[in-house]
């Protein structure tokens, strides 16, 4: 896998090539072009937003995904294979849906557990609200970190990591002034995941 940086106007007028920016087969349509626009950036890249702006990206694409969904025809956003379309909103769903679930499993443990107030045995709701803190984290890290996600905007390029080495190479030759881009160096890339997390 590569990290790419690519101009936002690329995105937006759709002269990505057209190979999966993820498996780097041949892209049957674009999406999430609003990856493009900073506004959105601005919630999930935002250094006040802590630890929360992990969970805010994944919200973001199911926000755009089915809140405010982009215009059918228009060539513009990510390319992408026809395996790869639900490749966000599937994790999207798992780490929203997660969360949700901890608060909603803790809420219930809450208000249904005799032991807050009686020191009675637990109910089934705090047994799973106990599983479930415990589980989470670990599956919200294991994919957050293996996915391919955005990492930086500076409201001329985006950073994607995770992306496919065809796709980078076959960017490469579409736009010869990506050829110019220097490969960053492990320790490079590692500097920039810590920067990125610890805020």
């Amino acid at each position: 896998m590569a990290t790419i940086s690519i101009k936002c106007s690329h995105i937006s007028d759709g002269t990505l090539p057209p190979v999966c920016v993820r498996c780097g087969q041949v892209a049957t349509t674009r999406k999430f072009a609003w990856v493009a626009d900073p506004k959105a950036a601005s919630w999930y890249l935002s250094r006040r937003m802590k630890v929360w702006g992990l969970l805010l990206f994944w919200a973001v694409i199911l926000w755009k995904q089915y809140v405010r969904i982009e215009p059918h025809g228009r060539e513009a956003g990510l390319p992408l294979c026809k395996g790869h379309l639900e490749y966000w909103p599937r994790r999207a769903w798992f780490v929203v849906g997660g969360f949700l679930a901890l608060v909603l499993f803790f809420t219930l443990a809450y208000a249904t557990d005799p032991s807050t107030a009686h020191h009675q045995k637990m109910n089934l709701f705090s047994y799973l609200a106990v599983f479930w803190f415990l589980t989470y984290p670990l599956g919200f890290i294991i994919v957050h970190m293996s996915s391919m996600r955005v990492i930086r905007h500076d409201g001329q390029r985006v950073t994607l990591v995770g992306a496919n080495k065809k796709f980078a190479a076959a960017l490469k030759e579409s736009h010869p002034e990506y050829a110019a881009d220097k490969k960053p160096t492990h320790l490079q890339e590692l500097k920039q995941l810590f920067s990125e997390y610890v805020r």
